[in-house]
């Protein structure tokens, strides 16, 4: 018997003991070890909810997002707009449906800085690894352009880990949902 992990008594303490080693397992998996928190929600969506109303959207900050994000990444403009940020979709090209990887390098660097002198307003960019739309793999390279701006990166991660491998410590990101 099994009890809720959040107790304290013999079985909720065998729960946790379960829900731990499940955590360590997803982390060896994406070379996550030591460097992320791997945290469970009940699918993709809930965890966009958590990044979206945690993170610190502000006036004179940004939201990128790409055009084939999935509906539950386009929510979380609700988030950024309700504190003031800017909301942006980088296109995709045509007939290919891939990153138009031009606007984007654009839409990365309009505003680089904002707030007060030497202080840089939190930015955002989020886009799938690959389209749930199109199955389109977009480029993970652009996660260190993004960020070498001062962007932070949130990949959705759902549609390409489950024929793909994904390394953390390779990518860096910020944020990743699947």
């Amino acid at each position: 018997v099994l009890g809720n992990p959040h107790s304290v008594n013999p079985s909720s303490t065998a729960m946790t003991v379960h829900v731990e080693r499940a955590r360590a397992a997803v982390l060896a998996w994406f070379n996550g070890t030591g460097r992320y928190t791997a945290i469970f929600t009940n699918n993709a969506s809930a965890a966009l909810k958590l990044v979206g109303e945690s993170y610190p959207f502000a006036p004179g900050g940004r939201l990128l997002m790409t055009a084939d994000n999935h509906n539950s990444v386009n929510g979380m403009r609700e988030f950024a707009s309700a504190k003031g940020a800017q909301v942006d979709y980088a296109p995709l090209t045509r007939p290919a449906l891939r990153l138009d990887l031009q606007a984007i390098d654009a839409l990365l660097a309009g505003g680089e800085s904002g707030g007060e002198p030497g202080t840089r307003v939190p930015r955002l960019l989020a886009y799938p690894a690959q389209s749930n739309f199109s199955g389109v793999k977009h480029p993970l390279e652009l996660i260190a352009q993004a960020q070498a701006r001062g962007w932070h990166v949130l990949l959705d991660a759902a549609a390409f880990v489950l024929t793909n491998r994904l390394d953390l410590q390779a990518h860096g990101l910020d944020f990743v949902v699947m």
